[in-house]
């Protein structure tokens, strides 16, 4: 029954209200102000998101977009749908990862083949806290998420870079689990480039 009562809540978030429409067509005018890469454009529209504080105490009726943008917090699934709006409306093909077991939600954005979540066309991007593209913690959430297409649109071509970086990031953190301390300067570039110090 918890599972139905989520999909109700993603159901309501598809359906946002109008009020969402105006948010997000300003704040894309904003970010297509400060650079005309494309690629660039989504990653200031993530990053955005990520910053923006996690609710730990959401409500179970979802936010909508408005909501989440006016009182500066969301959960998972309200910081999402606020992403994919956000990275649909700069044209990009996006999707939903839903991690049922775990009630989590996360945004795909099409990506090429190789960068792909688990195959599917479209990179992760974690949405409640800053974190690199594509880059996903398979301990926290194992399970296999239902994948949610929202919309069709470009590919972020770019996304080999977060990729790369990811690589580089998870490298040094075993490393310096592994008692490597030579790595904790990797490991401090990479978090300065993506979450700040």
């Amino acid at each position: 029954m918890q599972n139905r009562d989520w999909l109700l809540e993603i159901d309501e978030l598809l359906y946002s209200d109008l009020a969402g429409e105006i948010y997000t067509d300003e704040i894309v005018r904003q970010i297509q102000k400060k650079t005309n890469d494309r690629d660039d454009q989504a990653r200031i529209a993530i990053s955005l998101v990520q910053h923006i504080p996690y609710d730990e105490d959401a409500p179970n009726c979802p936010s909508t977009v408005a909501e989440v943008m006016a009182n500066q917090k969301g959960d998972c699934d309200e910081k999402s749908a606020l992403l994919a709006k956000l990275l649909q409306k700069l044209g990009y093909g996006t999707s939903y990862f839903c991690f049922m077991p775990e009630r989590h939600m996360n945004v795909g954005v099409k990506c090429p083949d190789q960068y792909a979540f688990l195959g599917t066309g479209y990179a992760i991007v974690e949405s409640t806290t800053p974190n690199i593209i594509t880059d996903w913690d398979f301990n926290r959430f194992p399970s296999k998420p239902i994948m949610i297409p929202l919309s069709e649109g470009d590919s972020m071509g770019s996304v080999g870079e977060e990729y790369m970086d990811a690589f580089m990031w998870n490298a040094a953190l075993e490393d310096i689990s592994a008692g490597n301390n030579g790595s904790i300067g990797v490991a401090l570039c990479i978090k300065e480039k993506y979450i700040g110090i």
